[in-house]
């Protein structure tokens, strides 16, 4: 039972650690001061951001509660759990590219 709960929580840790360190240690500096905390990192992100990356975190977890990755196997957690998120992530990160080279 533990097992899985940890794989979860390791999947939480690292999708915080892709979305908030580079924030934080971006080259851009002159949008932060030097003592910026990090509840200032975290009212850059918009009403609809803060939405996504919560519903990026729950869609897993409750997946895994109902899918039992650790006990029917792990195929069905990536395709139904691990690979919407990662497919809304990826299709987000491409429409932005497009938005920014646009501007």
């Amino acid at each position: 039972m533990f097992t899985g709960t940890q794989e979860i929580f390791v999947l939480v840790i690292i999708a915080v650690l892709l979305f908030v360190l580079p924030r934080m240690f971006s080259r851009n500096k002159s949008k932060k001061t030097p003592d910026a905390s990090l509840s200032d990192t975290f009212s850059m992100f918009s009403g609809r951001m803060r939405l996504a990356l919560i519903a990026s975190f729950i869609w897993p977890i409750l997946s895994a509660v109902h899918l039992k990755p650790w006990a029917d196997g792990l195929d069905p957690f990536l395709y139904f759990g691990i690979a919407p998120v990662a497919l809304w992530w990826s299709i987000r990160w491409i429409v932005a590219g497009f938005r920014k080279h646009k501007k």
